[in-house]
């Protein structure tokens, strides 16, 4: 991370709130193991499992959003959104 600008390399823990998906691959769930999440295959099983994890030791990496009707990706994107506005609503 940029200490000029803390929030400039924030788009791992962004993009997978809007239903954002990318692989995983062990090694990586091994640095800060959780028994829980080693058999997690995406970005997306892993905030499933272990919602904090990634946020604290995830990485940058390509990520698609599977345009296909009633995706995971869909799914995601319109709960997130559900949230955010159910916020709004005084």
């Amino acid at each position: 991370m940029n200490a000029a600008v803390p929030d400039s390399l924030i788009g791992y823990m962004v993009w997978p709130k809007f239903g954002f998906d990318a692989p995983v691959v062990p090694v990586e769930l091994h640095r800060f193991p959780v028994p829980a999440i080693m058999k997690a295959a995406t970005v997306q099983d892993v905030r499933n499992i272990a919602p904090d994890w990634w946020d604290q030791h995830g990485s940058a990496r390509v990520m698609v959003f599977d345009l296909a009707a009633h995706s995971r990706s869909w799914r995601i994107l319109l709960y997130y959104l559900y949230e955010i506005l159910w916020e709004e609503v005084p």
